[in-house]
């Protein structure tokens, strides 16, 4: 055998070195659709017999005897993984969920400069002279911000008017809900009970005293009590105990908490007094016992635990998840048959009650339709969702047809949405497969001239609920106990449209009051979908246009005195509703005129919109969810104006490659399950698969020159 010359032997290494990463990416991409590995759903404490020991004690010598347990065998380190492994995100194997910020970031953006994060004493560490083993202690040492956590330093925890103080913004640019003034820190509501319980693990294992670390013990102690322990508190506790050998006690036990400190003073007494202890569960019971369901319609099941007093939560199953299955209480039924509902007590997994529900598969004809829209009036590239109401609401068949009379004016998809190409007037028609019955829907198109009026939002009372309506004004009134600057009423605006990612909103807003001196600061929000701001701004004061205070005649309200609001758009979050604040100086009344306009965003900002959309809202919590989380994807996109479309597929910054990514992610789950592709992912689905080409091209290249050289060399030698 002849012995490879070193030329040839270099060539075949470096073929088999590309080769070796092109398979390698290859794999990385596969990777990429494969189930993460993090933490999920509900936690259980792994204390076993840790406290065993523990038996009736109270106040100090409670605290001694876990004073006792907790010290002993620990093992504390300072050590980066720690703190990757405790904080680690629910469902993100790869990122961490900071304390403050309440953001979640890889696990190796260690602090680099200014940006990233690091490791908060959330018992600041000057405050106890930073002496071992409690400088290194992981139950009080939490991933955060590197902004936020400079920002809270080793001021105390309190309770702070966000009015009167500063809101943090993370190192990241990320608006949070914390708050801090000169002399105190207060976190945002998931964090103040794991400080609380921080603070107690501190004072309980070292002696440190609670006021160096918090305004006062009640202060700690009602946190705790307002803010129980979470799933990610369970799975941090379980983790720093396998790291460090110990764990929390009034994680594992919060009810030691009123045990130990609530003898402090009156107020503490006071606030463990108005804790009502559990009531034991002795049995559970489930009306109806029997049914008949047809599919296509849905039971709801009554699970009522005894006696009054104890928890009524209960955990539902069912015996046959192919007859019908069981959410909450209510029965969806998937085929004929017969299956058995269960309901256990949560608190007792032996307390239970079946109920027998026999299923049948009787088709229910469709009878109508109807949509919820009779005119849409578009700009180009805007869309709109329309809706079919099918009758009756239990039919068997609810497909529906979509056609557009023009779709070179506008097109619709096979779920509703409306899509405006150019300027003129078409008709979309929605009919039942099951019957021919159809409605139709008029859609105008013309030239872009935004912002346009939105009408579709209605009003619900937050604040005041003494908010008459007159002559089509909101109008409140004040008189007799004053409203401060500080406070005020509020209002909640819920909007009805579903508008695209990255609109602008406008609210123009009208006031009068009956005294010249009298001003009104205006306070708007934007709210998700669950209530949170995610974007707000305030307005200086309206002052008012009527001295007179003559409201009688409010028809003709002059409307002279106006404030037009422009919230700012959201790059993660989609606007749901306002939370519109008014706040006047003294006791008088206000007349308020509210109209609301929005205008699309550039085409950058929508694209960022959605690509934020996907990367922290809908994307990031659609584990288990993936087909209907895609459907309100594409239906976003969809919204999108073609540029922003366009932008988002081609734009290589790392927030749209990784919302690309995660959509693929998706998707895979999605196409094994089904074999069925979403359009926006297939545009750019195929980017790695490309690179895997051109790798692997290389490396043939390479082998095959490795051939062509060799073969030379021995013909040279046989001349």
């Amino acid at each position: 055998m002849k012995k490879l010359s070193k030329l040839n032997l270099g060539l075949l290494v470096f073929s088999l070195l590309i080769g070796s990463v092109a398979l390698s990416f290859s794999k990385s991409n596969i990777s990429n659709i494969q189930p993460a590995s993090a933490w999920s759903g509900a936690q259980t404490s792994n204390e076993g017999t840790y406290f065993s020991s523990v038996g009736s004690e109270t106040g100090s010598a409670l605290r001694s005897k876990l004073q006792g347990i907790i010290s002993n065998g620990t093992s504390e380190d300072y050590d980066w993984s720690r703190y990757e492994a405790a904080d680690e995100a629910e469902n993100q194997s790869s990122k961490v969920l900071l304390i403050y910020s309440r953001q979640i970031v890889a696990k190796s953006a260690h602090v680099a400069g200014s940006t990233g994060w690091n490791r908060e004493h959330s018992f600041a560490k000057s405050l106890f002279g930073e002496s071992a083993p409690a400088v290194n202690d992981n139950h009080h040492i939490f991933a955060d911000d590197n902004k936020t956590n400079g920002q809270r330093g080793n001021k105390p925890f309190n309770e702070l008017n966000p009015s009167t103080s500063t809101r943090s913004i993370d190192s990241y640019g990320n608006t949070t809900d914390n708050y801090y003034t000169g002399s105190y820190f207060m976190p945002n509501d998931l964090a103040k009970g794991e400080v609380a319980r921080a603070t107690m693990y501190m004072n309980t294992r070292y002696g440190y005293s609670i006021t160096l670390n918090f305004y006062s013990v009640e202060l700690m102690l009602q946190w705790h009590l307002e803010h129980p322990v979470t799933n990610r508190e369970v799975y941090r506790n379980n983790t720093v105990q396998s790291l460090q050998k110990n764990r929390n006690p009034y994680i594992d036990h919060g009810d030691w908490a009123c045990k130990v400190y609530s003898s402090t003073n009156a107020a503490t007494q006071n606030l463990c007094n108005a804790v009502t202890e559990p009531v034991t569960p002795t049995g559970v019971s489930v009306s109806p016992t029997t049914a008949t369901v047809n599919v296509g319609s849905t039971l709801l099941l009554n699970a009522t635990v005894a006696p009054t007093g104890a928890s009524q939560a209960v955990n539902w199953t069912s015996s046959n998840n192919a007859v019908a299955t069981v959410s909450n209480g209510t029965v969806t039924p998937i085929s004929a048959g017969q299956a058995t509902i269960t309901a256990r007590s949560s608190e007792n997994s032996s307390l239970l009650a079946t109920a027998t529900i026999t299923v049948t598969n009787i088709p229910v004809s469709v009878s109508g339709i109807s949509l919820d829209k009779e005119i849409v009036n578009l700009g180009i590239d805007a869309a709109s969702q329309v809706n079919a109401i099918i009758s009756p609401s239990n039919a068997s068949n609810k497909n529906v047809n979509w056609t557009s009379s023009n779709q070179s004016i506008a097109t619709v998809s096979n779920s509703g949405l409306i899509s405006a190409i150019a300027i003129g007037s078409a008709n979309i028609t929605a009919t039942t497969v099951d019957g021919g019955f159809s409605d139709s829907v008029i859609v105008n198109v013309s030239e872009n001239t935004q912002p346009e009026p939105l009408e579709n939002f209605t009003f619900t009372n937050t604040g005041n609920t003494n908010w008459p309506t007159a002559s089509g004004f909101i109008t409140y009134f004040t008189s007799g106990y004053g409203v401060d600057k500080a406070g005020g009423y509020t209002k909640s605006i819920k909007l009805v449209d579903d508008l695209p990612l990255g609109s602008m909103f406008s609210l123009t807003i009208a006031a009068v009051t009956n005294s010249a001196s009298n001003n009104t600061v205006i306070t708007v929000y934007g709210l998700d979908s669950l209530g949170n701001r995610i974007a707000g701004v305030s307005e200086s004061t309206i002052t008012p246009s009527n001295s007179s205070g003559d409201l009688v005649n409010q028809q003709t309200f002059a409307r002279n005195n106006t404030r037009v609001i422009n919230l700012p758009v959201s790059t993660s979050k989609k606007v749901n509703s306002f939370e519109v604040t008014f706040a006047s100086s003294s006791s008088k009344t206000l007349l308020v005129d509210i109209n609301i306009d929005y205008a699309l965003g550039s085409a950058q900002t929508q694209a960022q919109a959605y690509a934020g959309f996907i990367n922290t809202d809908e994307g990031l919590n659609a584990k288990g969810s993936c087909e209907s989380a895609l459907t309100i994807l594409d239906d976003e996109y969809a919204m999108l104006s073609t540029s922003a479309r366009s932008l988002f597929l081609t734009e290589s910054s790392q927030t749209f490659v990784d919302a690309r990514l995660r959509i693929n992610y998706m998707q895979a789950w999605v196409s094994a399950k089904s074999g069925v592709n979403s359009h926006v992912t297939l545009v750019y689905k195929n980017e790695n698969i490309v690179a895997v080409i051109l790798i692997a091209i290389l490396a043939i290249t390479a082998v095959t020159g490795y051939y062509f050289i060799h073969k030379r060399k021995n013909q040279q030698r046989h001349k």
